[in-house]
C-alpha cells in the first residue's frame, strides 16, 4: 500500500478516480480474488465502495469490483490516465475454470 494516505489521494485524483480510504486491514478481504487473476505483486491505492483500486508492478492501473467480480483495466498510470479520455473500457472477468476473459464496453 502507498504508505502515506495522502500521496494514496493524490494518485487517485491524477487517474480521476473516488476514493474512500478505508482501514487497510480491510483489503485482505479483495486479495484472493485479485490474486487469482495472476497478480503476486500489487501496489493498494485505496477502497472504493465495495472494491478497491491498485496499481501492478508495471505501472498499469486497475480497478476490482466485488459486486460484480469483474477487475477492470483502467490503464497506465505513467501515461496520466484520464476517465474522461478514454472511449472505450476493458473488462477482465474470471471464469470457474480459471479462464480470463477480456470484454470491451464502447
Amino acid at each position: 500500500m502507498i504508505a502515506i494516505q495522502l500521496d494514496r489521494k493524490r494518485v487517485a485524483k491524477s487517474l480521476n478516480c473516488n476514493f474512500e480510504g478505508g482501514d487497510p486491514s480491510t483489503f485482505i478481504f479483495y486479495m484472493t480474488p485479485v490474486k487469482e487473476y495472476g497478480f503476486d505483486h500489487i501496489i493498494l491505492i485505496g477502497e472504493q465502495y465495495a472494491g478497491i483500486l491498485f496499481l501492478d508492478c508495471y505501472g498499469r492501473v486497475f480497478e476490482w469490483g466485488s459486486m460484480c467480480n469483474v477487475l477492470r483495466v483502467i490503464g497506465d498510470f505513467w501515461s496520466e490516465v484520464k476517465k474522461e479520455s478514454r472511449t472505450t473500457r476493458i473488462f477482465w472477468g474470471l471464469e470457474f475454470d480459471g479462464t480470463i476473459d477480456e470484454y470491451e464496453d464502447v
